[in-house]
């Protein structure tokens, strides 16, 4: 992948709200904040935020691993929050279609 592709893919994923990108992330399996970031392109600070938030509002849990990290995973009846509603099908779709495409690049 070339610069110019990596740019287009940045600037793509980055259309998409990052309260939306957390969400994706979490519902797909991906459980820490650095490998959020790294593969959704947020920044860090801005991922602790929005876990906060979602970890407020009881829609995330979070536990401490023996080596100091920190883990999230979405509560079991999460798709009955509002926050499901926004993470829509289509947006799901087109997440996993950048994220998808990045990981290719990254081969």
């Amino acid at each position: 992948m070339n610069r110019l592709d990596h740019m287009l893919l940045t600037w793509l994923l980055r259309r998409i709200p990052a309260q939306l990108r957390v969400l994706h992330a979490l519902s797909t399996g991906t459980t820490t904040a650095l490998s959020i970031g790294s593969a959704y392109s947020i920044n860090i600070g801005t991922i602790y935020v929005h876990l906060a938030r979602l970890e407020h509002s009881g829609q995330v849990t979070s536990w401490w691993l023996e080596d100091g990290g920190r883990v999230y995973a979405l509560v079991p009846n999460w798709t009955a929050t509002r926050d499901s509603e926004v993470l829509t099908p289509e947006i799901s779709a087109r997440l996993d279609h950048l994220i998808g495409l990045r990981a290719l690049a990254r081969l």
